[in-house]
């Protein structure tokens, strides 16, 4: 019954907030990086995520459309029914014979549902696997570039000094 609980027409689209990067990207902004294989991870990355965005909405919509063409009538079990169906009465006494019948359409029917939300599951699980590692991996790529940009500040400004100090010991 928790399982028959759980399953419903509708899931959690995935969306990416992009705000800043469409920002960067539309101002001319992005060019702040200078490391171009930086850049082009960053647009390659936001690629990814729509793409990812895509897959997951599609592979919804497919499980929403199998769950809509049910054989079996789960309404009365799902928690947001549960009190409009709140009498014994209201339950029929083989309604789950089929689930001890392999072969009915019935259990055919839960056993493919249970498959497809299964590799669903995996398949979202993977895609959010792969963005975190490639996010993760840019986001140190981007503080690297930072780090560096520092350090050179650093070196310029110490140059600078140095000039400024010999100028001042030969005069």
């Amino acid at each position: 019954m928790e399982l028959i609980s759980c399953l419903d027409w509708s899931s959690e689209h995935f969306i990416s907030q992009n705000s800043t990067f469409l920002e960067l990207l539309n101002t001319g902004q992005i060019n702040i990086l200078k490391n171009q294989e930086l850049k082009e991870n960053i647009i390659t990355l936001y690629k990814d995520y729509d793409i990812a965005s895509s897959h997951i909405k599609e592979y919804n919509e497919y499980s929403a459309t199998l769950l809509g063409g049910k054989p079996v009538s789960f309404n009365k079990y799902w928690n947001h029914f549960s009190e409009m169906f709140d009498e014994l009465y209201m339950f029929e006494e083989n309604e789950w014979d089929y689930i001890n019948n392999p072969s009915s359409k019935e259990f055919k029917y839960i056993e493919n549902i249970a498959a497809v939300y299964s590799f669903k599951n995996q398949y979202m699980l993977d895609y959010f696997e792969d963005l975190k590692i490639k996010s993760k991996s840019i986001l140190i790529d981007i503080e690297r570039e930072f780090e560096n940009r520092q350090i050179s500040d650093v070196e310029i400004e110490d140059e600078r000094h140095k000039e400024e100090l010999e100028a001042i010991l030969s005069d």
